[in-house]
């Protein structure tokens, strides 16, 4: 997927998986936006493989 190619995403989540995300964020020396970009193509490949 081309990253420069975006769209603004609002959405709530629980205030710990947030700081984790963030802390993992930091850790890896990313944004969030990649890390939770990331996380769910990784999601949506595995939901396709089991469903398919």
């Amino acid at each position: 997927m081309d990253k420069s190619e975006r769209e603004n995403l609002t959405t709530r989540i629980h205030p710990e998986l947030k700081e984790k995300a963030q802390i993992q964020a930091i850790r890896e020396r990313r944004v969030m936006a990649d890390l939770i970009e990331d996380a769910l193509v990784a999601y949506l490949a595995n939901v396709k493989t089991k469903v398919s």
